[in-house]
């Protein structure tokens, strides 16, 4: 993971190409001056892929901490309060998560267009429901714990009380979610640069990088194998990282 960070941050910066410059011929194979070769226009892939990564990476990293921050607020609201005010905001959470995910995007998306900050605000509500459970079901459990209680008698503010001891308390789980939430965040991302509705070119995405070479692929694989190699790894990484983090903080995984 750190390698693949830092060459989406210095690659670009040394490549002698930029990501929109025409390097070469259409589609030349892998060469000293170009190793991933070049795309339909002749553009070097090698650099278009570590700029993807930067491209790809900043919409998941920021879906994923905008869901966070409401996904825990939500969660954390309903499981310390209960009675009415858990169960209205449940049944919203309900209602959300009764739409398939990827159609909800597109739909959000085709309405609000397909720029940046829009893709961060559309997959960041699609994954609220997650980290809103996940805080649900820890706070309730605080809850009924003595030094909440205790500190319910004392007269402390109701959040004071969830500040200083439910969210320290409910963090590990929430770090946890956080990984596979980023690998669905940058899934669902390349799906949508795949099918037009991502980040708009010349910034080069991996999913619009697999979608450009679909009709040439069996001639150019390279064109297909450099994001979807980068994509498996990023994932892969991701996913073997919560894998660790659950082994390492999660009592019941031991």
């Amino acid at each position: 993971m750190v390698l693949i960070f830092v060459g989406s941050i210095v690659v670009p910066i040394l490549s002698p190409y930029a990501a929109t410059d025409m390097v070469g011929m259409s589609l030349s194979p892998p060469s000293a001056e170009t190793p991933f070769g070049t795309d339909l226009l002749g553009r070097d892939v090698m650099t278009r892929t570590f700029e993807a990564t930067r491209s790809s990476m900043l919409v998941a990293l920021g879906a994923t901490f905008l869901s966070i921050a409401v996904g825990t607020i939500w969660g954390t609201v309903a499981g310390f309060r209960g009675g009415r005010t858990d169960a209205w905001l449940m049944r919203l959470l309900d209602v959300l998560q009764a739409f398939p995910p990827l159609l909800l995007a597109i739909a959000l998306v085709a309405v609000l267009g397909s720029s940046t900050g829009n893709l961060i605000l559309t997959m960041g509500g699609l994954f609220v429901p997650q980290f809103a459970r996940v805080a649900r079901a820890s706070t309730m459990s605080l809850r009924q714990r003595q030094f909440v209680r205790a500190a319910e008698v004392l007269g402390v503010p109701a959040w004071r009380n969830v500040l200083t001891h439910i969210l320290p308390n409910i963090s590990t789980p929430l770090i946890i979610e956080t990984t596979s939430t980023i690998t669905a965040s940058l899934l669902t991302e390349s799906a949508l640069s795949f099918l037009g509705m991502g980040i708009q070119p010349p910034t080069p995405t991996w999913g619009a990088m697999i979608a450009e070479s679909t009709s040439v692929m069996t001639n150019a694989p390279w064109l297909v194998l450099a994001p979807g190699a980068a994509i498996m790894l990023v994932v892969l990484g991701f996913l073997l990282l919560g894998d660790g983090l659950r082994d390492k903080f999660d009592p019941k995984a031991k």
